[in-house]
Order: C-alpha cells, then sequence, then structure tokens
C-alpha cells in the first residue's frame, strides 16, 4: 500500500536530495492506528499518538527499509522486514492506519510518513497482525 509522506518528511527527503546535512534518527518505527489527526501533514507525532493502539501486546515495531526496483520511473522504497504486531493480550480496536515515527515509544518525535490501509484489519485476543515484506511502500513521482 503507498504511504504519504508528511511535511517532515517531505523536508528530510528534500535535503538529502540537495546533499544538506539531515542528522541520522535513532530509530524508524511502524505504529498502528485506528485512524489519522484532520491535519496529518504536520506529523506531530503526539496528534498521531491520540490514534495509536493501546492493548496489551501492542509495540511499535522497528523497520528496515530497501529500495523498490519496480517502481518504474519514480523512486519507491519499501519495508524490508516482516512487522509483527502482537500477540494481543485483549482484543484491540480495527486497524485503519499505520505510521512512520522516529520514537519507539511515547509521544514525542515526529511522524516521517502515514498509510490508509487497503482493508481494515481486525485482530482478536491472541492474534498477531503481520506485515510482510513490500507490505508498506514510499514513492516519489
Amino acid at each position: 500500500m503507498p504511504g504519504s509522506l508528511t511535511q517532515p518528511g517531505r523536508s528530510r527527503a528534500i535535503q538529502a536530495a540537495v546533499g544538506q546535512a539531515v542528522s541520522a534518527a535513532a530509530g524508524m518505527y511502524v505504529a498502528l492506528a485506528t485512524g489519522v489527526p484532520s491535519n496529518p501533514d504536520q506529523g506531530n507525532l503526539s496528534d498521531f499518538a491520540t490514534y495509536e493502539l493501546t492493548t496489551a501486546g501492542y509495540a511499535r515495531q522497528a523497520v528496515t527499509w530497501t529500495v523498490d526496483s519496480s517502481a518504474g520511473t519514480s523512486v519507491a522504497i519499501r519495508n524490508d522486514n516482516t512487522l509483527d504486531f502482537g500477540p494481543f493480550g485483549s482484543d484491540p480496536p480495527e486497524v485503519t492506519h499505520a505510521f512512520l515515527c522516529d520514537a519507539s515509544t511515547g509521544t514525542s518525535g515526529t511522524v516521517l510518513a502515514w498509510w490508509q490501509l487497503d482493508a481494515a484489519r481486525d485482530a482478536t485476543t491472541g492474534d498477531t497482525l503481520r506485515f510482510a515484506p513490500g507490505d508498506l511502500k514510499i514513492t516519489l513521482a
């Protein structure tokens, strides 16, 4: 599923493209959510976190990226690793979105991209939600 870069994500991409120094994030993490803020473009983690799952057994997952060679004339990356969320200790709400942030926990940080899932995912107690390599993509046309 294609993702949307936030303003901070676009800024970092443009700065890197023109050779400006961009500080490396300590890590990149994918989070699951039941929605996104009314203005997701701002990339405020505290705004996104209000929609993030809080169910027992849930945690943000570290993600690695690779160039998506099937993108044709566009430039694209995709997740390179499997992302497993769960198993959940109780029945989580239906997941409709995911977001990429630079913090493993908490509400201080930046959201660089977000995705609306192709189809909502509804897990139950004991389930694990999995994103296979290539499920999350970011494309610059």
